[in-house]
């Protein structure tokens, strides 16, 4: 005969009588979340600049502020930087891919695109 469950005894929902299930990953606090979107200055991003900034005035752009300033549509720009048209100005950081606007431009201007 199989026991009962008791779910009071376990309120994060594991099971001891399942072996094969996962421990559920802890959830982070809302303060946490909340402080990791509000941009501390000493954050590990360091090519983030502050919101008051103009897009004209920043060094270096994400493929949307590129197309928001009208230099070149983002599709483009992604099929560039995929066959390789578009390289010095290119800056990799993890899985974002930003572009150094002075060098951007003389690439296009190269390229004649």
């Amino acid at each position: 005969m199989i026991a009962p469950r008791n779910d009071a005894a376990f309120p994060d929902g594991s099971d001891p009588t399942n072996s094969h299930a996962t421990p559920r990953k802890p959830r982070p606090s809302a303060a946490d979340s909340r402080d990791a979107r509000t941009g501390d200055p000493d954050s590990q991003n360091d090519l983030a600049a502050s919101p008051t900034v103009p897009l004209h005035v920043r060094p270096v752009l994400s493929y949307a502020e590129v197309a928001a300033l009208g230099i070149v549509p983002e599709r483009t720009l992604r099929r560039l930087v995929a066959i390789g048209r578009v390289r010095r100005c290119v800056i990799r950081t993890g899985r974002r891919v930003r572009f150094v606007v002075r060098d951007l431009l003389d690439e296009l201007r190269d390229n004649g695109d």
